[in-house]
């Protein structure tokens, strides 16, 4: 069969020219073949000119700093390597697995992890060559691809396990990847760790991308010792996903199914679904089989963990992952990195440890107490702050419709009632090629936040019998330059601020899973375009966050057909004598047919719009304050209860602004800075007056905030006044004592351990004060510092 042929079985309708699908077809080969080379000449040299066991981050040393009051390395657990291990399963085959534990008697909570990935591939042999410059100083001997580092995990008290799927890696048998038979026999392997006698019978998984998604099918099938998952970067849904999005076959899937025939025991017969690329390209029985049905059964405590600057792989399945769960203990992070550089950095490695230690050790590390979703909101190329909630979508988010206007290529607020129609020209920029409509906004009035999931119902018509849809979110600044992010490497910023994709033919929703912000598409039948008439499209584009800036712009691009994507996956090469280089890879090329000649329509009948999840602005006044390797500048701050204190770590290290009174008020946990590629300003708001003393955990520097009781006078005007100590209640276990002075006298205590927020003082005329702090009733008596008093007159 020669290209044409294979092209013709990625075009299902069959009704392109044969010439136009060679064409077609060549392009995504060469890209396929540039993309293979280039994966190749990035991992080859890493094996030739790094030693195994190569330092990451050598300037730096694991010594617990950034894990301060979570599991600390301990020097006498070495770690003690064991390989091949076999797990008995249900059906009498045997599982091959390695194990990493203490050097030391004892028993331990284990991680786990199952991939069909071999066992032994090291990570830090080439890990500096895809992004990873920094893990905060751990060996690297025992760490293996996309897996927990052993040398972070065993010194702190844990069990690593990492299991080959059936047949590879030496396990027994034959397993279709991505199904359920995999996800019973990792059942199996977790029983098994749980009965072993350096185990604690507490389970946790943990792991990236396969490693990930493996876990969302056994932690469905709820094993009695399976504790705590942790799928950091994981598709849900293979078909969806990474096969054909939006019904769109992508080349990944084809070299990722190639792949894992190539890894297998015997890759002549293996199981995959390479040929289901070429020959089932509609989602039927043969699809169905990958496609989880337990993910609403996971009740297990899950961090599932997901990047906002990946809108090619796994983001969306992160983010329903964790909307489908229907355990209460549920999170979702999501942040904004690389792929495998952010992953081991030490926030990363804190915020793993710091979710087992809970729920593996026992340890109330105050986890249950935070919002259920953190969405780092992006503000820039490497920059971010944070917007929180209880539920995906957040519950705060304000769905709003941006209307195309293809006679002025315009997005605005307000639809035209006359139609236009706008046609797909071809151009080229940096970072590719195609037929496309732009559609740009004004200049925003004020600050728009974005946070949630996406849609763009719009109109478009063909001359061709179908056409695919690739879409992009894209953000601009003042000076009209597009704002990109970083996936792979963080210095090659090629991906916008999201993408979404559609088969116009497949745009059949499933009435009972879509919703306008996120449509669902059954890729069941192929409803073939009439040329030149226009039908509703409603494509999905991926969970995202951006702020977009006073005065910038924000654009939706429409790519028809064909798209030559210069390359999203950015790799760096390094030889001898010729410095470092970067490679860009169109690993997630889409394979498509001539669009013929497309068009966008709006207005009227036509009536189109990009729906943005907008997050509505604080109105909240902003108290700000730096943080340096050196300090806080300033080092106090004064406010109102509910006002909104913001930190920015203009530092090179990690910092922390953590309450140190002993009432455990607050903790940001690690706040980025530049030696993390992606600086943080974090915040919060303290609804209770008192002067509360903050300390780095990691330098041991501190400052304070104070927060001035407000006092409101009786109406009508007389001797009473009211005191308002909090927005709202104290926590559990604390009350406020007040102290009150009159004229020039001395402090008198008036109330103590009052959990009342709003108190009444009747006083003789004169000049008084007030003041108040939070303190623990009973117990050790930990309290903040007096607040700044509130002076006021009684005539």
């Amino acid at each position: 069969m020669g290209l044409t042929g294979w092209g013709n079985l990625f075009n299902p309708f069959g009704r392109c020219l044969h010439q136009s699908i060679e064409g077609v077809t060549i392009m995504a080969f060469k890209a396929a073949r540039k993309s293979a080379i280039a994966i190749l000449l990035v991992v080859l040299p890493a094996f030739l000119l790094l030693p195994n066991g190569v330092s990451v981050g050598s300037d730096y040393v694991d010594d617990g700093r950034y894990d301060y009051g979570l599991s600390q390395p301990q020097p006498f657990l070495k770690v003690k390597a064991e390989y091949d291990v076999l797990i008995p399963t249900r059906d009498g085959a045997y599982l091959h697995c390695d194990v990493y534990r203490p050097d030391a008697p004892g028993k331990y909570p284990v991680i786990m992890a199952l991939a069909p990935y071999p066992r032994s591939l090291n990570f830090g042999a080439f890990s500096p060559y895809i992004g990873v410059d920094d893990n905060g100083g751990v060996g690297t001997q025992y760490w293996g691809f996309e897996q927990a580092n052993p040398e972070y995990w065993i010194p702190r008290g844990y069990v690593y396990v990492t299991v080959s799927a059936k047949g590879y890696g030496g396990s027994d048998g034959f397993s279709l990847p991505l199904t359920r038979q995999e996800a019973e026999d990792f059942y199996d392997a977790i029983e098994w760790a749980a009965m072993q006698p350096w185990s604690t019978g507490a389970i946790g998984l943990y792991g990236i991308s396969y490693y990930a998604f493996s876990q969302y099918w056994v932690a469905g099938m709820k094993p009695p010792h399976l504790k705590a998952i942790v799928p950091w970067e994981g598709l849900a849904e293979p078909y969806r996903d990474i096969a054909f999005r939006g019904g769109i076959p992508c080349w990944f899937g084809v070299f990722f199914a190639l792949g894992l025939r190539m890894l297998s025991n015997n890759f002549l017969i293996a199981p995959s679904f390479l040929l289901m690329m070429f020959f089932y390209p509609l989602y039927d029985d043969n699809w169905r089989q990958f496609t989880n049905p337990l993910l609403e059964e996971i009740e297990v405590p899950m961090l599932s963990v997901g990047c906002l600057n990946d809108p090619d792989l796994h983001l969306r399945g992160n983010v329903n992952a964790f909307a489908a769960a229907r355990g209460p203990r549920k999170k979702l992070l999501l942040y904004s990195g690389t792929h495998w550089g952010s992953a081991y950095q030490p926030w990363a490695n804190r915020t793993v440890l710091r979710f087992f230690d809970h729920y593996l050790k026992g340890v109330d590390t105050g986890i249950e107490e935070e919002p259920a979703v953190d969405v780092e909101l992006r503000t820039g190329s490497h920059t971010f702050t944070h917007v929180y909630g209880n539920q995906w979508p957040l519950e705060q988010t304000q769905w709003t419709k941006f209307f195309l206007d293809a006679g002025t290529r315009s997005l605005s607020r307000t639809d035209n009632p006359n139609s236009a129609q706008a046609v797909a020209q071809w151009e080229s920029d940096e970072f590719g090629t195609s037929q496309r409509v732009l559609f740009l906004s004004d200049p925003l009035p004020e600050d728009m936040s974005i946070a949630g999931p996406l849609a763009a119902p719009f109109w478009v018509s063909s001359t061709a019998g179908d056409v695919d849809l690739t879409v992009e979110l894209h953000a601009y600044d003042e000076n009209g330059e597009e704002i990109r992010f970083p996936y792979y490497l963080p210095d090659a910023a090629d991906e916008p601020v999201s993408r979404g994709w559609l088969r116009a033919s497949l745009r059949a929703l499933d009435p009972e899973r879509s919703r306008p912000y996120q449509p669902y598409h059954t890729f069941s039948k192929n409803e073939w375009l009439t040329p030149g008439v226009p039908v509703p499209v409603d494509v999905e584009i991926w969970p995202t966050s951006m702020l977009f800036r006073k005065g910038t712009r924000f654009g939706l691009t429409i790519h028809c057909g064909t798209y030559f994507r210069a390359g999203e996956a950015t790799f760096g090469l390094e030889l001898p004598f010729f410095g470092k280089w970067f490679l860009r890879s169109p690993v997630y090329q889409t394979l498509s047919p001539d669009a013929g000649t497309a068009a966008i329509h709006t207005g009227g009948p036509f009536s189109s719009w990009l729906y943005l999840p907008v997050i509505p602005p604080d109105p909240a006044p902003l108290r700000q304050a730096a943080i340096t390797d050196a300090g806080y500048s300033p080092s106090h701050l004064e406010g109102q209860m509910g006002d909104r204190f913001q930190w920015e770590n203009l530092g090179v290290d990690y910092h922390t602004v953590t309450e140190c009174s002993g009432l455990g008020l607050w903790d940001s946990q690690l706040v980025n800075g530049s030696r993390s590629h992606n600086p943080e300003t974090w915040w919060l708001k303290i609804p209770w007056a008192g002067t509360y003393r903050y300390r780095d955990m990691v330098s041991g520097f501190e400052g304070t905030l104070g927060i001035t009781p407000n006092v409101r006078y009786a109406t009508p005007p007389g001797n009473a006044v009211e005191v308002e100590l909090g927005l709202e209640a104290p926590e559990e276990g604390t009350g406020f004592d007040v102290q009150l002075k009159t004229g020039g006298g001395d402090w008198v205590t008036v109330l103590e351990g009052t959990r009342e927020t709003r108190i009444s003082l009747t006083l003789p005329p004169g000049e008084h004060a007030v003041r108040c702090r939070l303190r623990r009733l009973g117990g050790d008596g930990a309290a903040t510092e007096w607040s700044p008093p509130a002076s006021f007159s009684i005539p």
